[in-house]
């Protein structure tokens, strides 16, 4: 339910307007920069608008101009972070967003991402999630290299083997695979094998 005054990133919500051609509420909505267009229901919530387009401008603009944009290797992975959980292309959507993990409103912009986890340490250190069903949020990422994020994954990582759910390192044991192997297979959603939440 969306009420008059309501944020959705820079579209405050006005009022009621008309229904789309799917039969979704739009409501009025005036962006930080000024423009007022209507936007769908849907659209507003889910997050996949956040501005008339102008955010998109002045990321981009920051991201070029003050942290070296495509350039930097923190730059990449914090695209390849939002693909992996917005876009349904990407190879690796059926293990982050299609489960639900979100990037966070807050790291939708590289510079704020940034500021919160600083550079990459060295060229060892990926993006590292310490919950593997937690979102991308500050407290819950940090640059970690493979050493430490096989350790962490072996405490916290449950997966899904020909309908049987148990922790990476037991199904591997198990099934006579080496733990990587099938833990790299779980991150493709290769043979079958996929992330699964922690059984309660």
């Amino acid at each position: 339910m969306i009420e008059a005054g309501q944020r959705f990133g820079r579209w405050v919500a006005v009022c009621a307007a008309s229904y789309g051609g799917k039969g979704h509420r739009k409501w009025l909505c005036r962006c930080d920069c000024g423009v007022a267009r209507e936007v769908s229901v849907p659209t507003l919530t889910s997050g996949a608008s956040r501005s008339c387009g102008c955010l998109q401008r002045d990321v981009a603009t920051r991201t070029s101009t003050v942290h070296g944009g495509a350039g930097t290797p923190e730059y990449r992975a914090w695209k390849h972070m939002r693909g992996r959980c917005v876009d349904p292309h990407d190879k690796r959507y059926a293990n982050y967003g299609a489960r639900g993990i979100v990037v966070c409103d807050r790291w939708h912009d590289f510079a704020l991402f940034l500021a919160d986890l600083g550079p990459r340490p060295t060229p060892s250190h990926s993006l590292e999630r310490l919950k593997v069903d937690g979102n991308y949020e500050p407290g819950n990422v940090v640059w970690a290299t493979i050493k430490e994020q096989s350790r962490n994954k072996t405490v916290t990582a449950f997966i899904e083997v020909d309908g049987r759910i148990g922790k990476v390192t037991d199904l591997a044991e198990e099934i006579g695979l080496p733990y990587w192997t099938l833990f790299k297979r779980a991150q493709r959603g290769s043979f079958g094998v996929r992330f699964v939440s922690r059984p309660n």
